[in-house]
């Protein structure tokens, strides 16, 4: 099983990108020139994923730009200040972002959750959720559950962001502001999400370990965003014959799912969709299940 997010909101926990705006929102806005896309309260995750990739150092530059060339010497101390202020700037902005998420994601509360199918007992999950649904609400092992992404309670930083490449500026003869344009693009680095890495690292190996004879891949609540498609991809090559079935909120979600899973390769006729209320069918809990 590859769970998304939708899951987790078809269990009624709040974790929309809406949600993490609104209680950040002060914060959020008091940055948002710096993106130039914005970071607004419609926005998807995987668009504020996006969106991370886009911080314009170069407004942070001219905000702090007081160097006065007028005169005869160089201004020194003007430029170490321009390069200090973009550094302690970025540095704030990397800690207050990452601090926020993490902290938000951790207050999440799966109280008011309950079941919504059964697991077969030998299900395996890549999670892309950083919350313990499965494990807590479902009782899956621990073992069982591989959080992609990293989970909440663990001593590891959650991994989020943009997959944009970062460049450094080089130095030239006609530019004083190398280092502090360098300085700004550090949010740029820190707040990106390295998937070649963790494909190379953490998913081949998961994958390598798997049976050989997976026949079935259900995908529950994922976007299918530009961003985690890779991981797809990936998962798609090590299991050609698999039947993929992969179930989202509406139909059109569906639809539009199904012809993402078809453009990374997987055969039409070992593809099929459905919401979850044919998820629940395949899967069925104990007791009725109402749908609107």
């Amino acid at each position: 099983f590859i769970i998304g997010n939708g899951f987790d909101l078809w269990h009624n926990l709040p974790t929309n990108y809406k949600d993490f705006y609104q209680q950040y929102r002060e914060y959020l806005d008091q940055i948002e020139h710096y993106f130039p896309n914005g970071l607004q309260e419609e926005e998807l995750w995987s668009d504020f994923e996006n969106v991370l990739g886009k911080f314009d150092e170069s407004i942070l530059i001219d905000e702090n730009d007081f160097m006065d060339f007028s005169g005869d010497d160089f201004p020194t101390q003007q430029m170490y200040g321009l390069e200090d202020a973009v550094e302690n700037f970025s540095n704030d902005t990397i800690q207050s972002i990452t601090k926020s998420f993490t902290t938000w994601i951790n207050s999440i509360n799966l109280e008011r959750s309950v079941e919504q199918m059964t697991f077969p007992d030998t299900a395996k999950f890549i999670n892309f959720n950083y919350t313990s649904t499965l494990q807590q609400l479902y009782k899956i092992p621990v073992e069982h559950v591989y959080h992609i992404h990293g989970n909440v309670g663990q001593a590891k930083p959650l991994i989020f962001g943009h997959t944009e490449a970062v460049t450094q500026a080089m130095a030239e003869e006609d530019s004083y502001y190398t280092v502090a344009i360098n300085n700004g693009r550090r949010v740029l680095e820190v707040l990106r999400k390295p998937v070649a890495d963790i494909i190379r690292d953490k998913l081949n190996p998961l994958l390598e370990s798997c049976a050989t004879d997976i026949s079935v891949i259900t995908v529950i609540g994922h976007s299918l965003n530009k961003i985690d498609l890779p991981y797809f991809s990936r998962i798609a090559d090590q299991f050609p014959n698999a039947h993929w079935q992969c179930f989202s909120y509406s139909l059109i979600e569906a639809t539009a799912h199904r012809t993402i899973l078809g453009q990374i390769g997987i055969p039409i006729e070992n593809l099929s969709i459905g919401t979850y209320k044919q998820l629940v069918q395949q899967y069925p809990l104990k007791r009725a299940v109402d749908f609107p």
